[in-house]
């Protein structure tokens, strides 16, 4: 069980992927925000004192989801990024995030990147 304080922002356009990663996360024990747009990912990352994990997709509608890193590190700099994300190669070479997560990989390779998940 995740500490009571773990708090995770989820940004993802994909509507059920976004749903079915906050209902496994939250029996996770994490306390889970979802935000669909990098304006809405942007909102609440300005609204909501601390998160300690960001779930960010990397491809939201058309936008990257590199244009969210700054204000995560600004806003809340000691949150673990994980990039969701389709196409892991092309992430290569992406730096300042702490993991990458492929969407068909098993939910427990996104658990081992997460801080403090139940094992």
């Amino acid at each position: 069980m995740v500490n009571s304080a773990s708090r995770l922002l989820l940004i993802d356009d994909d509507e059920a992927n976004r749903l079915t990663l906050s209902a496994l996360l939250e029996d996770e024990g994490f306390l889970v925000e979802g935000a669909s747009t990098v304006e809405q990912g942007q909102q609440c990352l300005f609204d909501e004192p601390t998160y300690d994990v960001v779930l960010l997709d990397w491809n939201l509608d058309g936008t990257s989801g590199s244009a969210l890193l700054a204000p995560i590190r600004n806003h809340h700099p000691g949150a673990r990024i994980i990039v969701v994300t389709g196409d892991k190669a092309r992430l290569s070479r992406v730096s300042d995030v702490d993991g990458v997560f492929q969407k068909n990989d098993r939910f427990e390779a996104l658990l081992a990147l997460l801080p403090n998940a139940r094992r």
